[in-house]
């Protein structure tokens, strides 16, 4: 824990902040991503699924996979 508090500690001096900062945005974009998409395909119908190639079943899982994975 005292590792990584002090590589962002680090990380906040200089042009690293920045960068920082680009990764989070970047990682919480991608979160959110997640969270949308995965919400969208459990309101899929079953006919839409079977156009794009996803069992309902296969849609379930998907759907219950944590936004951060």
């Amino acid at each position: 824990m005292d590792r990584t508090i002090a590589k962002l500690e680090c990380a906040g001096q200089g042009n690293g902040g920045f960068q920082l900062r680009k990764n989070i945005l970047t990682v919480l974009s991608v979160w959110y991503r997640n969270y949308r998409t995965r919400k969208a395909l459990a309101e899929m119908s079953e006919r839409l699924l079977d156009d794009i190639g996803i069992t309902p079943y296969e849609a379930k899982q998907e759907h219950r996979r944590p936004f951060w994975k």
